[in-house]
């Protein structure tokens, strides 16, 4: 038995990926959201709600961010409004997520969608040794003190 599509379902979960390149940080995958043709992302988007409209379902999208491992490893300043220099660390991570939201957010609001419709799924990798890495464990409780704040927001945490 295999995957099959049921284009008359009623409900169920459809997943698109935005940008999957291995090795890259938060840092590299904010840069290539931000420098994306924003005509691309809008029409990506209003496609994934037009499919649910049509189905009579109220629009869900759910963009799920994971990083951790590779920001370890960072060596750019971050691309967020407050453009960090201590490229590693947790508040550089917090702010290349939070530019791909506010991003993503500022498109949304420009089509005149209900941003209610839009939610975050923020992911840091899990632990790779026992005891865990202070570096994923301070990007953890950052991102969970991120979290705290915002609505349609949440941490996944692995452990």
């Amino acid at each position: 038995m295999g995957l099959r599509s049921d284009t008359e379902a009623s409900s169920g979960v459809c997943t698109h990926v935005t940008y999957a390149v291995g090795g890259e940080s938060e840092a590299d995958i904010a840069n290539a959201v931000l420098a994306k043709d924003d005509a691309a992302e809008i029409n990506f988007f209003a496609e994934i709600r037009r499919l649910q409209i049509l189905r009579g379902q109220t629009p869900n999208v759910v963009v799920w961010m994971n990083e951790g491992h590779n920001q370890r490893n960072e060596t750019i300043a971050s691309v967020g409004r407050r453009a960090i220099t201590d490229p590693d660390s947790p508040l550089a991570l917090l702010d290349n997520f939070e530019a791909i939201q506010r991003h993503y957010d500022a498109l949304w609001q420009a089509q005149g969608w209900d941003v209610q419709e839009l939610t975050y799924i923020i992911v840091v990798d899990h632990p790779v040794s026992d005891p865990d890495d202070d570096k994923l464990i301070a990007y953890r409780a950052i991102l969970q003190s991120y979290e705290a704040r915002l609505a349609r927001t949440s941490v996944f945490n692995w452990l």
